[in-house]
């Protein structure tokens, strides 16, 4: 190996871990691939990839939150917008928010990082929220407004 692609890989290690370099992501795969490369059929090989399936799990319960977040912020901001006009757009956002949370769970599922009871509770909550969320849609498209906000503080608000 001369110089130069010692040199290459050297840095490219570095941005890969530091995320310095505003292409690290693209340079990254070549450190990525040498990495695999390195460790291919070896106990570190499955290590690693039990590794990926936990971050994977990680970043999709962390979705789950941001997303149901967001989303219940969209049915507070409905509720409180006098403009029936917007409501269509507020619907359509947390239609897509909440179809992310669907694809964020089959993540969560597919790993198998998490227990199967750990994950039919944390599913289960989030049925039931979005359950409560369309029953407060519903009531805020019928101009029960007051009803709806109501309804997020008391069953939709944690305790």
């Amino acid at each position: 190996m001369n110089y130069v692609h010692k040199k290459y890989k050297k840095e490219n290690w570095k941005h890969a871990i530091t995320g310095t370099n505003s292409l690290w992501l693209q340079k990254s795969n070549y450190v990525d691939a040498y990495f695999r490369a390195a460790f291919h059929n070896s106990d570190r090989c499955i290590a690693l990839n039990y590794v990926q399936k936990i971050n994977a799990s990680d970043i999709a319960v962390k979705m789950c939150r941001v997303n149901v977040n967001a989303a219940a912020r969209n049915i507070r901001e409905m509720a409180l917008d006098d403009d029936e006009a917007s409501y269509d757009d507020y619907e359509k956002t947390i239609t897509k928010l909440l179809a992310d949370v669907d694809a964020q769970l089959k993540i969560i599922k597919e790993t198998g990082v998490v227990s199967e009871e750990n994950y039919t509770e944390y599913a289960t909550a989030l049925s039931d929220w979005k359950d409560i969320s369309t029953s407060i849609i519903e009531e805020i498209r019928q101009g029960q407004n007051q009803k709806g906000v109501e309804d997020i503080l008391t069953q939709c608000t944690p305790a």
